[in-house]
């Protein structure tokens, strides 16, 4: 009888997974600062030695000086982590450290278990934390001891014995016993001999390199609890940098953030250095005289009561330790945040907290930065938004909160990548199910992850909403105070603004005529790595030409860099013209972000004009197909053919009835005015929607007068209808679970003035009722709205002398909720 089959594993598939699994040499060292944590330690201690040798006595030594010949190397070198945790026994070196992807520090399926000393919950658990080392040495050397113990054991091995061809467990583990660890009763040294790259850990710019990206890894925001991390290079020693709150107090804008029990908590404090805007003498001028000390009080008192602030819980601030202008504030339920259909059954993740410190890196802001002494280049070399599990960062996309998207989708007063410093502060305990992955390269997208990402976006709509909101009321008070006075933007000499603006624009046209050259140059250079990448697909040595193509993007990639510098030299002499000339800034900014956002709208409504077009066409030759199949269905009858004619002359009729609705939309038809009876209209509207209704389990109630009529395009009628029944049908689904079955309900009650629109949904949330008119006000993701429907409706009503606005009445959720539409000026007499 043959012995039992079982499967081998190749040790070189250990090499392979740990190249896949640690991008960098910081992430590596990151990996065992990590284990010494788990290993309640209070302190570790890494000690970079280059140009160290072993002794003639080291076990390893002859190994290393071959090793060192065959590379070429004047010394071995080493790296040392040193930790005083608890040490590592004989039964767990064996079953953990010597198992691959076993860990000690979880039970399967479970939530890890809290270390004995400290109680701290593990932040590793992949049992993957020695392959890091991999990317630093050849040997790795395992030191450790545990009380009472009175020697350390050594267990080691060589990365070079992972060969092809060799079985795992036939790598040669050397095992010992030696002295014990100096100045510790308990404790492990982890040490990786012979550095694959030592001439990087001996330059003093390297090093001070590796410090700031270990600074990042381990949260400069809030201290890890009782653990100390330094860095020992020759005779000095290097703590790891955290951010000062003297750094942090230069920040436009703070904004605070918490959910804890189904309730984000979220608040921002506002600067008023937010308002200093750009460069340019004008512009400081206007900036010192509005928001001069003695002026303050008249300031924040005007941002109280703007209509874009006034909902969003305003304390002044002014006169408060500090230095902050005045703060905001909303508090969310979970079930309150509408759920964004790229983020399918999201999961309350667990409490979480963070901060984001938005900073304008202005002049005035880079002159006090270098007056108080902090490096700028380290502040602007940690703007992201990190995420840190118990104080260790998860390393993400730079971008993961698509703070981008938000800038080139048109909004001008938005938080900006490049301009941001915070932090996300999760926990084992408490966050369990969010999974990072096994390269620690961010999360694994699952439920909980999903939830986190609803409330994390939540978190940043009310940071750009807040931003949005006190600058444009900002603006609207300077131009006010411009009409009503000669503050000193309306001193500035005409001549003189005018010759500076002339300059700007002669250095924005030089900049843009050297940016479209440059741009040529590099679109004949893409061109040419198409052809090069058509080459590589069709010969047989493609791969040695791989190199070529990769250093020709590379030179692309430098050239894009001068090319984005231009593009800020034409954005600063642009923003600088636009300062000279006083008051236009303001205007020309939002009307640049309107134009943008209504550009977007203006898309949809071609490709809506096109849909209608190719439809139309689509469903003619339905019908011809249908009919020539209904003559031969009817010389051969076949009862399926019949039931399925039946069905697909259903569907073409209910698409009829789709495009009708649009149809009227379309260029050519929207000016037409026709006598419409109110009553009789909202009930034809909404029998053909009657589908859309249904399926959403939807009841509609029209009741009231049935004799007003007014003079009015049929077609922007129905689509204020239709904005308001999409309005309903959202967020009666939405909130499905809350409102109950008797909240699945539309009423509509026409008078002699118009009519009144409701839905049994939660009603408007608070901090936008007042604003709700405006464009781009919206609570829904935005997958799902941009905020334009109900600015479209007023505009369309104010256009013809009618109105809408929101009632005082407040529904069984405390919230206003019944939309008057008063059509009295088309009312026909």
């Amino acid at each position: 009888m043959t012995a039992k089959r079982h499967l081998r594993i190749d040790s070189h598939v250990v090499i392979q997974l740990g190249a896949e699994l640690i991008s960098d040499s910081e992430q590596a060292l990151l990996e065992l600062v990590k284990n010494a944590y788990d290993g309640d330690a209070t302190k570790c201690v890494i000690d970079l030695e280059p140009e160290w040798d072993p002794d003639e006595d080291d076990v390893w030594h002859g190994h290393l000086e071959e090793w060192k010949k065959q590379h070429k190397r004047a010394t071995v070198g080493r790296i040392v982590v040193k930790d005083n945790g608890t040490g590592i026994d004989d039964p767990s070196v064996e079953n953990g450290w010597l198992f691959i992807s076993a860990s000690l520090k979880r039970n399967a399926g479970e939530a890890k278990v809290p270390t004995l000393k400290r109680g701290r919950i593990p932040v590793g658990d992949k049992g993957l934390g020695r392959l890091a080392t991999m990317r630093l040495g050849e040997v790795l050397l395992l030191r450790t001891m545990v009380e009472p113990e009175s020697q350390a054991r050594l267990i080691s091995f060589a990365w070079s014995a992972f060969s092809e061809g060799s079985a795992l467990e036939l790598v040669d583990v050397k095992s010992s016993v030696g002295a014990k660890l100096k100045g510790r009763a308990h404790g492990t040294n982890v040490e990786i001999l012979g550095l694959l790259e030592p001439d990087y850990w001996i330059r003093e710019s390297n090093i001070n390199g590796v410090i700031t990206k270990l600074s990042s890894l381990i949260s400069p925001f809030e201290s890890v609890r009782d653990f100390q991390v330094t860095i020992r290079s020759g005779e000095q020693e290097h703590d790891l940098q955290a951010i000062s709150s003297e750094a942090l107090n230069f920040s436009s804008s703070k904004f605070e953030f918490s959910y804890q029990g189904t309730k984000l908590k979220l608040k921002a404090y506002i600067a008023k250095s937010l308002f200093r805007g750009g460069s340019g003498q004008a512009n400081r001028q206007v900036f010192d005289e509005l928001l001069a000390d003695k002026n303050l009080r008249e300031v924040t008192n005007y941002f109280k009561s703007h209509t874009r602030v006034a909902a969003r819980n305003f304390t002044d601030l002014h006169k408060e330790p500090g230095g902050w202008l005045f703060s905001l504030e909303e508090e969310i339920d979970w079930n309150d945040i509408p759920r964004d259909p790229k983020l399918p059954g999201a999961v309350d993740p667990g409490p979480f907290h963070g901060e984001i410190y938005n900073f304008l890196f202005n002049d005035h802001t880079k002159e006090q930065l270098v007056g108080a002494n902090v490096p700028l280049g380290l502040l602007q070399g940690m703007t992201t938004i990190g995420m840190f599990r118990d104080g260790f960062r998860v390393r993400m996309n730079d971008d993961w909160l698509e703070l981008a998207k938000g800038v080139t989708s048109g909004g001008f007063f938005q938080l900006r990548p490049r301009n941001v410093i915070g932090y996300f502060s999760i926990s084992n305990k408490d966050n369990r199910r969010l999974v990072e992955k096994s390269d620690r390269e961010g999360f694994v997208d699952n439920e909980s992850w999903r939830g986190f990402m609803t409330l994390a976006n939540r978190t940043r709509k009310f940071s750009n909403d807040s931003l949005e909101a006190v600058r444009t009321a900002y603006d609207e008070y300077k131009n006010q105070k411009r009409n009503q006075s000669s503050i000193a933007a309306g001193k500035v000499n005409v001549g003189e603004s005018n010759d500076l603006l002339s300059e700007q624009q002669e250095k924005a046209q030089s900049s843009l005529r050297n940016l479209i050259i440059r741009n040529d140059g590099l679109s004949e250079r893409v061109a040419e790595t198409k052809r090069r990448v058509s080459d590589l697909r069709a010969s047989s040595n493609g791969q040695a030409k791989l190199t070529t193509i990769v250093e020709g993007l590379d030179e692309i990639e430098k050239e894009l860099d001068g090319v984005r510098g231009t593009v800020e030299l034409v954005e600063a002499a642009t923003r600088d013209g636009f300062a000279a000339a006083g008051g236009i800034a303001t205007a020309h900014e939002q009307l640049e972000e309107r134009n943008l956002r209504l550009l977007d709208a203006a898309a949809v409504g071609l490709s809506a004009r096109a849909l209608v077009h190719e439809i139309n066409t689509h469903l003619l030759q339905l019908n011809r197909g249908l009919a020539a199949i209904t003559r031969a269905n009817n010389s051969e009858p076949n009862d399926r053919v019949t039931k399925a004619l039946g069905l697909i002359s259903g569907v073409v009729r209910e698409l009829r009835k789709s495009i009708s609705a649009i149809d009227p939309l379309v260029a050519g038809s929207r000016s037409l005015k026709d006598v419409i009876d109110v009553y009789q209209t909202i009930e034809q509207f909404s029998a053909q929607r009657q589908n859309r209704i249904g399926d959403a389990q939807v009841t509609f109630e029209i009741s009231g007068s049935s004799g007003i009529k007014i003079w009015f395009s049929k077609s922007r009628f129905i689509q204020i209808l239709e904005n308001l029944l999409q309005n309903s049908l959202y967020w009666i689904v939405e909130q499905d679970k809350e409102i109950g079955s008797g909240g699945r309900i539309i009423k509509v009650e026409v008078d002699d003035v118009g009519f009144t629109w409701s839905d049994g949904a939660k009603g408007i949330l608070p901090a936008v009722e007042n604003t709700l008119f405006d464009p781009y006000v919206t609570e829904k993701p935005d997958s799902k709205g941009q905020g334009l429907g109900l600015f479209i409706v007023n505009s369309f009503l104010q256009a013809e002398r009618c109105s809408i606005s929101l009632l005082l009445e407040r529904n069984r959720f405390q919230r206003r909720y019944v939309f008057k539409i008063n059509m009295s000026g088309a009312v026909k007499r």
